[in-house]
């Protein structure tokens, strides 16, 4: 198949450029380059990308293409070529009360430091293929708090927010969910469209199973989760519950109801950053998971079929579909001969949604293919089904008092894509639990079962019966089949002892796997040091190595995990540092 090359400009206008020449050289450098690694395949491209300063008198003699360029400007400029794509800048307020330019389409744009560069480039990059129709930019934000606890909070900032000037759409349950439907699929449904997680801490918050779901459903998503807590971080050192490593804003108990301006701008600057790591994270998944699509425009990539010279239109995406979405890629269809796919990743989208968006693109002869199908068809499935790995999985968050970089967030990244690539792969996952691990794998496990005939995935986990009184609720929520209640040991009256003893014996059991296939990978994250100067990740670490020499012992930075220790106990053969997300899901690829 061949493809046409194209050519698509980014036009700044001089005054803009002028107003910060700095940081337009930078994204001169750094815009092609970021848009080209993106649609880049097999090393090669099937178009241009160029940034180019020009004046508004030049512009207008220039032969443009409405379909691939864009120009960047003030907001009060001028520009006679209405059908042409701008995206306006704004130096202050009035610009926006003179011009009446909504910010969830522009950007407030001061002189800018040096630190900046990077997030407001990403934000310009997302704001031009959003509205080329490649992304979702919508700046969508839900408010996740206990009622009787923050409702206060919640409903100021659900005010403010969605005040014109701000540009954020808020979700609220007590504001948007309708009567009649299934109270929890709304809420993940609702999570699964959000760009930010706005989590307001309140002394409960983590204990109860409502708000623990919403958590663990925005950790699947992959959404921007930012907390608010009233206080010092001095109050929650000792807070277990607390959950540390994530982007955080403090406030004073004076606050609580008129949350202050300053502290409302603070907070919306930390959430354009969170929604910037959102996107980053959805443009990598699409790249990793679609990497045989060629781009054949902007707003769509192409394949051809297998054995035809039939073109097929793909519209990726990082969202469920919206009715715009919809309308937008029915009116290309009805102009561009060949089929029409929508990808979208479906993980955190509950069963009955999916149903209804594909019932309505069903008339419609555009086809829905979730990001999951699309990576199974395009990576080569048949590697990816002959190797099946079964991976053992210790886990637990470390004591943020130590002095190993931990970042919570990035923890629950590696979890998701651990059990995510393993479901992909019909692979194997044991692990032993931990109250913060648990929740997140059962959610991703009812999400499959939903989609699945009510089947869930082949994940394991194994508990001590010496610790029942302490279950988290989600250990009982474990279908039978996939939990495993080893039995404590002995009899003896010295606890200590006996729990000791226990634990060995529930290890043993998960390890040794009763005659099944062997464990091909062991991962190992974060572990808490005790007093006696033993770890719970590291114990499991020498009875896995023991046991299965051969299988490579994988940890990360910025876990809380000793990596010298891992390597240690591993050798440097079986240890394996894997500092980025992409590297560990290689690692399945090799044999």
């Amino acid at each position: 198949m061949n493809h046409m090359t194209f050519r698509h400009t980014v036009f700044i206008i001089d005054d803009l450029y002028n107003h910060s020449p700095e940081f337009f050289e930078y994204f001169k450098e750094k815009y092609p380059s970021a848009l080209l690694n993106f649609f880049k395949k097999d090393g090669k491209s099937d178009f241009i990308v160029n940034v180019e300063k020009i004046t508004v008198e030049a512009l207008s003699t220039r032969q443009l293409s409405y379909e691939h360029d864009v120009v960047l400007c003030f907001a009060k400029t001028q520009i006679n070529d209405d059908p042409l794509l701008c995206i306006p800048f704004i130096r202050s307020e009035d610009d926006l009360e003179v011009n009446n330019f909504p910010t969830i389409n522009a950007f407030v744009f001061p002189q800018i430091q040096m630190e900046d560069y990077d997030t407001l480039m990403h934000d310009i990059t997302f704001t031009i293929l959003s509205r080329f129709g490649v992304d979702h930019f919508h700046r969508k934000v839900f408010i996740s708090y206990r009622r009787r606890e923050r409702e206060a909070l919640a409903l100021d900032l659900l005010a403010k927010l969605s005040s014109d000037k701000s540009g954020f759409e808020v979700f609220l349950d007590t504001r948007k969910l309708d009567v009649g439907v299934h109270f929890m699929d709304d809420i993940r449904n609702a999570i699964s469209q959000t760009d930010v997680f706005l989590l307001l801490y309140s002394p409960t918050y983590m204990t109860t199973p409502f708000t623990q779901k919403e958590f663990y459903t925005a950790l699947t998503a992959g959404a921007g989760i930012i907390v608010l807590c009233e206080g010092t971080p001095d109050d929650f050192k000792d807070d277990k519950c607390f959950p540390n490593g994530l982007p955080t804003l403090f406030y004073s108990s004076d606050s609580n109801v008129d949350f202050t301006d300053g502290k409302l701008q603070e907070l919306i600057r930390i959430m354009n950053t969170e929604r910037q790591n959102f996107k980053k994270h959805k443009m990598y998944r699409f790249g990793r998971m679609t990497n045989k699509l060629k781009m054949v425009s902007l707003s769509s990539f192409a394949t051809t079929a297998r054995g035809s010279d039939a073109k097929e239109f793909v519209y990726p995406l990082y969202c469920p579909p919206t009715s715009l979405d919809l309308q937008r890629i029915e009116n290309q269809a009805a102009h561009d001969k060949g089929s029409h796919v929508i990808i979208y990743d479906h993980w955190a989208i509950p069963q009955t949604y999916d149903d209804n968006i594909r019932w309505i693109m069903e008339k419609k002869h555009i086809a829905l293919r979730t990001l999951q199908e699309c990576y199974m068809q395009t990576s080569g499935n048949e590697s990816i089904q002959s190797v099946r790995p079964v991976v053992f999985l210790s886990a637990s968050i470390p004591e943020f008092s130590g002095q190993l970089k931990c970042n919570f967030a990035f923890i629950h990244e590696i979890i998701v894509t651990l059990v995510e690539e393993v479901i992909n792969r019909r692979g194997t996952l044991v692990f032993g639990g931990h109250p913060t691990i648990t929740p997140i794998i059962m959610n991703m496990m009812e999400l499959y079962q939903q989609k699945n005939n009510g089947e869930y995935p082949d994940i394991k986990l194994y508990q001590s019966e010496f610790f029942k009184e302490k279950f988290s609720p989600e250990v009982y929520d474990f279908p039978a089949d996939n939990l495993v209640i080893v039995e404590k040991a002995g009899i003896s009256s010295d606890e200590k002892k006996c729990k000791a003893e226990s634990l060995q014996k529930m290890r043993e059991t998960m390890l040794d796997r009763g005659g099944q296939a062997p464990f091909t990978h062991g991962v190992f994250i974060g572990g808490v040091v005790k007093e006696d100067k033993t770890c719970g990740v590291w114990t499991e670490c020498e009875m896995f190595h023991s046991r299965y020499p051969g299988a490579p012992c994988v940890t990360f930075e910025d876990t809380g995990t000793d990596l010298e220790k891992i390597r240690n106990i591993a050798g440097d053969d079986a240890f394996k540092k894997q500092p980025k997300i992409e590297d560990f899901v290689d690692l399945f690829n090799s044999k």
